[in-house]
């Protein structure tokens, strides 16, 4: 019998006994994700056979394809895909998006068309060890038949978003 009360008594004390810890409470604010326009796209100085249209395909890399009546610029200095930086917190991953399409318009109305937006990386970047990224935006010029001469601007936004994954 001696031998029962000394088990239930030490039972009882493991069953009594309490612990406690803390936990902290952590919740950082995230770095923001930014972009910025370091250079414009540019399809340069465009000459085009009257009689027929054609297209000008610009890759993210700067190098340029030309379609129908189309001819490669004179200056190619002045053509240039756009880039910008992205910033945010060292490492993550982010997606891109690029527009379907934008128009184009001189001081008359005149307008032209580009389409098929690609970026470099192309849908999904990854910041590196300083949380930096560059993106280059190339795109499709469409020129018509007869196209009017002039200086094309945007008369629609071109907006290149990213977003922390």
């Amino acid at each position: 019998m001696k031998k029962v009360k000394k088990i239930l008594a030490a039972s009882i004390v493991l069953f009594g006994a309490t612990a406690t810890t803390t936990a902290n409470n952590l919740s950082p604010i995230s770095t923001p994700l930014t972009i910025s326009l370091v250079n414009n796209m540019s399809f340069g100085n465009i000459t085009a056979a009257p009689a027929c249209g054609g297209t000008m395909v610009l890759s993210p890399e700067g190098t340029i394809t030309v379609t129908g009546g189309v001819k490669r610029p004179a200056i190619p200095s002045w053509v240039a895909a756009a880039m910008f930086t992205v910033s945010g917190l060292p490492e993550y991953a982010y997606t891109i998006s690029v527009p379907e399409n934008a128009t184009l318009s001189n001081d008359v109305a005149d307008t032209m068309k580009i389409s098929k937006f690609t970026s470099s990386p192309a849908g999904n970047g990854l910041l590196n060890p300083s949380g930096t990224q560059t993106i280059k935006v190339g795109a499709t010029l469409t020129i018509a038949k007869a196209q009017a001469a002039g200086v094309y601007t945007n008369t629609t936004e071109v907006k290149v978003t990213v977003n922390y994954n």
